[in-house]
């Protein structure tokens, strides 16, 4: 069986155990959807945190806020186009603690083209099921 955009369901089944446990399971909803597509599958891992981590939040102050699940742990120079970000935009970013114990999924930024020009990714993310765990 297939998942979307050509990725076996075996690849994801991981990713998928992580949303069921955090109740995000719908395959037809529109920001699962996203999800999926948001990460290259095959780097794509759930971790629990060993130790807190230090992570950034890139922003557009015209269309996102501060605090937010998706994250990366590296500063990065054209966030745009190497985290695939859906507004062109003046970026910004914050710096968060991701605390110990917290499960996440990490893994690398797919291609995305959100309607405004293809968005190359190539970059790392980190989902956090809970942007208020964030210090």
């Amino acid at each position: 069986r297939k998942l979307y955009n050509g990725k076996p369901l075996s690849e994801v089944k991981a990713t998928l155990a992580y949303f069921k446990r955090h109740k995000f399971w719908d395959m037809e909803d529109k920001i699962f959807q996203n999800f999926v597509t948001a990460f290259e599958m095959k780097t794509t891992k759930v971790t629990i945190l060993a130790e807190d981590m230090k992570a950034y939040r890139y922003y557009d102050p015209a269309y996102t806020k501060p605090r937010g699940n998706w994250l990366t742990p590296n500063l990065v120079d054209n966030p745009e186009m190497k985290l695939a970000l859906k507004h062109p935009g003046d970026y910004k970013y914050a710096e968060w603690t991701i605390p110990k114990g917290t499960e996440v999924i990490e893994g690398g930024v797919a291609a995305k083209d959100w309607g405004t020009g293809l968005k190359p990714g190539g970059g790392y993310q980190i989902f956090v099921h809970d942007k208020d765990l964030l210090k």
